[in-house]
């Protein structure tokens, strides 16, 4: 039985290491390909949201980047908040 769990453990970390490998090489040829007018969409609406930013106060948290709830994981598909709080000066 510890035999067989062993090896059911180097075949999970080898199947593991292979979605990985996997991931990383789909999200390279992604960047490589995205388009430019979806970052500039991005930029854009920080630039517009930006000023309201600096008069509210208001500043977009780490929750955004992790998408901690479907609005803050659209939100932060949609705007690029990092550009966003820093056009702000936040």
């Amino acid at each position: 039985m510890r035999q067989f769990f062993f090896a059911h453990r180097l075949i999970f970390n080898d199947l593991r290491l292979a979605h990985v490998s996997h991931y990383l090489r789909n999200m390279n040829a992604a960047t490589k390909t995205t388009k430019t007018s979806e970052v500039n969409m991005r930029d854009a609406l920080a630039t517009i949201i930006a000023p309201v930013l600096k008069l509210t106060g208001f500043r977009f948290s780490k929750e955004y980047r992790w998408g901690a709830t479907p609005w803050k994981a659209f939100v932060y598909r949609h705007v690029n908040v990092i550009a966003a709080n820093l056009k702000a000066g936040l």
